[in-house]
């Protein structure tokens, strides 16, 4: 003997419901997958803005070995009126060992520097001179960490994830403020570098960490 099951088909209601948990189960997935993406590339852009602030500080460390470099040249009675080559001109020097601590930073220096400029061909490496010079201009912010004025990065100079989206708003700023050291008994030259750019989906700008670089105003300035 043959039984039959006779297959009972779904209701208005059990379709609307699987649907619904359909819909859901989509959705979540949808927006986990959005701020995953978000947060991934947030970090990216986080990693990318570290990377070009090492490499700022790398500069700054050049040219203050060319500053002592110089100054011994010039004591020991070279030209006295040359400057370091890692220097746009010899007005910079004269700028940087004017600046003496004030007890406020509402009057800092900003500086400017060449960065290189990356090509595709193998044979085409970039090379490039630091060329330290004093900004003229910029943008100025209010951060976190307090008034700053950004410098404008070209898309050709740009790396990481900056070099793939042409929309982040990359700014560069060097600000360079003095403070007495009453243990060394000395004016130390401090260089404060932050770098500000923008984050796809993200409205509100974002910095990088500061990070200062100090060195003894006696010891690179003639």
């Amino acid at each position: 003997m043959v039984c039959l099951l006779k297959k009972k088909a779904l209701s208005l209601v059990e379709v609307v419901l699987a649907i619904g948990i359909s819909a859901i189960a989509l959705t979540t997935s949808a927006v986990f997958t959005t701020r995953l993406v978000a947060r991934s590339q947030k970090n990216f852009m986080s990693d990318s803005a570290m990377q070009l602030t090492n490499l700022i500080v790398e500069q700054l460390r050049l040219v203050e070995i060319d500053l002592q470099t110089t100054k011994s040249r010039i004591v020991l009675g070279g030209d006295p009126n040359s400057y370091p080559p890692t220097l746009a001109s010899r007005d910079v020097w004269n700028t940087i060992c004017s600046v003496v601590p004030t007890g406020s930073a509402s009057n800092p220096v900003y500086l400017s520097t060449q960065l290189p400029t990356f090509t595709s061909g193998s044979n085409n490496a970039p090379s490039f001179n630091i060329n330290l010079s004093i900004s003229s201009s910029g943008t100025p912010r209010n951060t976190p960490w307090g008034d700053f004025r950004f410098d404008p990065v070209p898309q050709a100079n740009r790396m990481g994830a900056f070099a793939i989206d042409t929309n982040s708003d990359l700014g560069l700023s060097i600000q360079l403020t003095a403070e007495r050291n009453n243990l060394l008994g000395a004016d130390i030259l401090v260089f404060t570098v932050l770098i500000s750019y923008r984050v796809p989906n993200i409205s509100e700008i974002q910095y990088s960490t500061p990070v200062i670089v100090k060195m003894v105003k006696s010891t690179v300035c003639v």
